[in-house]
């Protein structure tokens, strides 16, 4: 095995993150390899270009789930920053089943003036935030998230408001988003 796929971790010696995800693009569904593509790369263990250095140092041709691999990496491209929840990832995952392949995460929107980091852009001007119960439910919460999406909609972005719970009742909150990308709205709520 090449020396740098191997590291030292608590003195035992270990794969890289990289060579570790590539050995288990073998045995696991693309799901489950998108997943932990994913949560490798927004934790800064690795990413495309670590994993795909990776495959051209082993020599990857007609190794199971390599092609998968390389497929997953070219999607998110080179410019790619993960989702930063399982609920970003859900949403992102819905949105490509119905044909919106383009949603960028974690992107900083504004311009001289910075705005903040949206969970999910769709084109250049539909937001989309995905609120977890959690974090976003209090009262005080919701007063910082409208003054937000208030100010984005100055700016001209079409904000989506997303919860959790709209995850996982269906996929009816993607009628949202095309309203949105239609321009019908400026700030499409979620139904509370």
């Amino acid at each position: 095995m090449p020396a740098g796929q191997l590291a030292f971790h608590d003195g035992v010696l270990v794969t890289t993150p990289s060579r570790t995800l590539v050995d288990i693009a073998a045995v696991v569904h693309r799901d489950r390899l998108a997943r932990l593509l994913d949560w490798g790369w927004n934790r800064r263990q690795l990413t495309g270009h670590t994993v795909l250095g990776c495959l051209a140092q082993i020599g990857s041709r007609g190794r199971h789930g390599v092609a998968a691999l390389r497929e997953l990496i070219e999607e998110r491209g080179q410019h790619y920053s993960p989702p930063a929840t399982g609920l970003e990832s859900r949403a992102a995952a819905v949105l490509r089943r119905h044909g919106y392949c383009g949603a960028v995460s974690q992107v900083n929107v504004g311009g001289r003036v910075w705005l903040g980091r949206v969970d999910l852009l769709v084109g250049s001007r539909v937001v989309v935030e995905v609120q977890s119960d959690l974090f976003h439910s209090s009262l005080t919460s919701r007063e910082d998230d409208k003054a937000r999406f208030d100010a984005l909609g100055e700016a001209g972005f079409e904000v989506v408001e997303v919860w959790e719970s709209d995850l996982w009742q269906g996929d009816a909150w993607v009628v949202r988003v095309a309203r949105a990308l239609a321009g019908t709205n400026r700030v499409v709520p979620a139904p509370r």
